[in-house]
């Protein structure tokens, strides 16, 4: 927003306004201290609060300096305006007392001339006012700030080395064992299964003993 492009009575309300932010934040930040010097509020609480006003204040901040720069301009041209007024009221009454001006058509620009001189002067004295408070309240949270309860960083335990994973124990590879000739490689027979002949009566195909003289079934002799 330019403040300097507002009308007088817009400038007037929103210096006012502003104001009334800069002590409410004033305020805000005085109590918050005292909640800390009486330890009724964590550290982390406390941070997180603390930065949070002192991000708001910092942006009221850089309104305050803008609306410095208009309050002061406007307020020379309200003094120029009442000096013009003033001027034109000594005129009026200078022709009324030389017969120049009735008094009636006197009385009548008078009055216009002095509510206009009325109204400048309280805006001018409201914009002053407004910047003084400002002022005021600025300099009352630069000192609470200043002095406010100085907290304990917060203590960084420096992380624990971490257990490297057991690495297996590499055993040396045995030599080859080397033959000589002294050494021969003695593979055991293996054990051939016997097979078992019998003799078959020529008569009746009974098997019989190969020991058998005689066929056990019908009594043929064996060849």
């Amino acid at each position: 927003m330019s403040y300097e492009y507002l009308e007088d009575e817009d400038l007037v309300h929103e210096v006012e306004l502003l104001s009334k932010q800069f002590k409410a934040i004033s305020s805000q930040i005085e109590k918050l201290i005292a909640l800390k010097a009486k330890n009724a509020v964590s550290d982390p609480v406390y941070r997180q609060i603390l930065d949070e006003t002192l991000r708001r204040r910092q942006f009221l901040e850089k309104k305050f300096q803008e609306v410095v720069v208009a309050i002061n301009n406007r307020v020379k041209k309200l003094e120029t305006e009442e000096s013009q007024i003033a001027h034109e009221l000594e005129i009026i009454k200078v022709k009324h007392e030389i017969g120049q001006l009735s008094s009636t058509m006197y009385e009548h620009q008078s009055a216009i001339l002095q509510s206009q001189l009325e109204n400048l002067r309280k805006m001018r004295t409201n914009l002053i006012t407004f910047l003084n408070e400002m002022k005021s309240a600025s300099k009352k949270m630069a000192q609470f700030i200043a002095q406010r309860p100085t907290l304990t960083p917060p203590t960084s335990q420096p992380p624990k080395p971490s257990t490297p994973p057991p690495q297996p124990s590499k055993t040396p590879p045995s030599p080859p064992t080397k033959l000589t000739q002294s050494q021969p490689i003695n593979i055991p027979p293996m054990s051939v299964e016997k097979k078992t002949s019998t003799k078959k009566c020529p008569k009746c195909g009974a098997e019989n003993s190969p020991t058998a003289a005689y066929c056990t079934n019908c009594g043929a002799r064996l060849i």
